[in-house]
């Protein structure tokens, strides 16, 4: 998981903020990201369904969940 902001490049070998690395390095960065987004994108449905349970309007549901899209930072 990346606790820092770091640059990755590929030309003829991967670099990771400037040193040279493995693709199983370069991996495991996009593996944490992949999580985070899984776990994101998980509380938004968990949010929607609790919504839906609330028999709002379609116009409140729409607004409430743009409102929990922006607050998980999607």
């Amino acid at each position: 998981m990346l606790r820092t902001i770091e640059k990755i490049v590929c030309c003829n070998k991967f670099r990771l903020s400037g040193e040279f690395v493995t693709i199983e390095q370069i991996s495991e960065i996009y593996e944490g990201y992949r999580e985070v987004a899984l776990n994101i994108w998980e509380q938004y449905e968990r949010q929607k369904a609790k919504l839906l349970e609330e028999s709002l309007t379609l116009e409140r549901c729409e607004s409430a969940c743009c409102q929990i899209a922006k607050i998980l930072g999607a």
